[in-house]
């Protein structure tokens, strides 16, 4: 697996004032959790618990991870709801272990999800956000959630689940500007 990111900044015209890109390979244990669950299957179909136990969400609660659902493409869907990329200026080092940004400052679903299928068997989905600010703001991380479903104490809910975290070199968007956050993961 390769988790690829790419970030680039413009100024109010639209025009590029910076780019970065990295090659990202420590998602978070919440995303092998979560592959994990999608690919122990049973043989009437039905997912069995995840064999590495429990996954933390974005606001710190623990749940034991147990997909409902027979749909393989479960890091792909129609629409974009079900994911969130998320921007903020913490720059402690990321950890397999994080569940949230060190400190955020907005966050948005993703408006461009694409899957892309290879000759080689392997299959590319892109993420893709862009975040506008009407004063100069400083952005230095970002994650990628996904959202799921859950029971707690016998009441259904959502909790968002971080598959990544990164840090990068600080980049200042200028008032009026914009930042455009790409991961491109490929299985």
């Amino acid at each position: 697996m390769e988790v690829n990111l790419k970030i680039e900044v413009f100024d109010k015209e639209k025009r590029l004032i910076s780019s970065i890109s990295k090659e990202e390979d420590l998602v978070t244990k919440n995303f092998h959790r979560i592959f994990a669950g999608t690919i122990s299957k049973r043989a009437d179909n039905r997912s069995l618990p995840s064999p590495l136990g429990l996954i933390i969400a974005s606001d710190g609660s623990i749940s034991f991870i147990r997909f409902k659902t027979s749909d393989p493409n479960i890091f792909y869907t129609s629409g974009t709801s079900g994911y969130l990329i998320e921007i903020g200026n913490g720059t402690r080092t990321p950890s397999i272990d994080d569940s949230r940004l060190e400190s955020t400052i907005t966050s948005g679903n993703p408006t461009t999800i694409s899957l892309t299928l290879h000759d080689t068997g392997e299959v590319t989905v892109t993420y893709i956000r862009e975040f506008t600010f009407a004063a100069e703001t400083t952005v230095s991380e970002c994650g990628l959630f996904f959202q799921i479903g859950c029971t707690i104490d016998g009441s259904s809910t959502s909790r968002w689940i971080m598959l990544a975290r990164d840090t990068f070199t600080p980049v200042t968007v200028p008032a009026g500007g914009s930042i455009t956050i790409d991961y491109i993961i490929t299985i």
